[in-house]
């Protein structure tokens, strides 16, 4: 999405969820940044959930805001408090192993800190998360079903074939 934004100059993109036809996101370049107009909530999605049985097989709107992060359109709220955290650890003479949760994995949260020489722990439970999402496999009655339930667009649920 950055470099779509970057690449369009002044213009505005939308972001929307083509299943329920529902805006999420506005945003255009703005002087070194972004300018970002969420246009809908949790509140939202939740209400149109209630159209699926498979809610959770579905992007919510935390898929949307990591989507958002790992581009680097949007910020952790507390990236700076962080970052000083860490420069202070850094002045410490011992090492630091760091033991990021699922969601951090995802988001390639700590990809973006630059941090010299990381070390990480990998609890068991974040590895099975991570290695049950990557061999997921979504079987052809399961995307039939999720389709039916897609108000719009649902012939993009065909991209979920293995």
């Amino acid at each position: 999405m950055q470099i779509l934004l970057n690449l369009i100059a002044k213009d505005t993109i939308v972001i929307d969820y083509p299943l329920y036809d529902l805006k999420m996101v506005k945003a255009r370049p703005s002087g070194n940044g972004y300018y970002i107009n969420v246009q809908s909530d949790v509140e939202v999605m939740k209400e149109l959930y209630e159209y699926s049985t498979h809610t959770d097989e579905l992007p919510s709107f935390d898929d949307i805001k990591y989507c958002m992060l790992l581009s680097g359109i949007i910020q952790y709220d507390n990236m700076v408090e962080f970052q000083e955290k860490l420069s202070a650890l850094d002045k410490l003479d011992r090492t630091i192993y760091f033991a990021p949760d699922t969601n951090l994995f995802y988001q390639a949260a700590f990809s973006k800190l630059n941090i010299p020489n990381p070390h990480y722990l990998v609890v068991d439970t974040v590895y099975d998360e991570i290695e049950s999402s990557i061999n997921h496999k979504y079987f052809p009655h399961l995307i039939y079903e999720m389709k039916e339930d897609a108000l719009y667009h649902g012939e993009l649920l065909d991209e979920l074939k293995n």
